[in-house]
């Protein structure tokens, strides 16, 4: 849980997300879409569908649900 934990605090401290794939801000400061979260862990984002399914492999292993019992295991 320490690879989540560390994702999520940086989530929580990071004032901008960033695309997990490419890094990039998405068009959310030229009036466009926001970035998306997972929907599994909401740790993540990603600027289009298309990052989100190319990063799915790696993101896989570390992706699970955020839950306070979870991080007390």
């Amino acid at each position: 849980h320490n690879k989540y934990f560390a994702k999520l605090v940086l989530r929580l401290f990071r004032p901008v997300p960033l695309c997990n794939y490419c890094g990039c801000l998405g068009s959310q400061f030229l009036g466009g879409d926001e970035l998306e979260c997972c929907h599994g862990c909401h740790a993540v984002y990603y600027c289009c569908y298309d990052h989100k399914q190319k990063d799915w492999r790696k993101h896989n292993d570390d992706c699970e649900p955020w839950t306070l019992t979870g991080m007390l295991k």
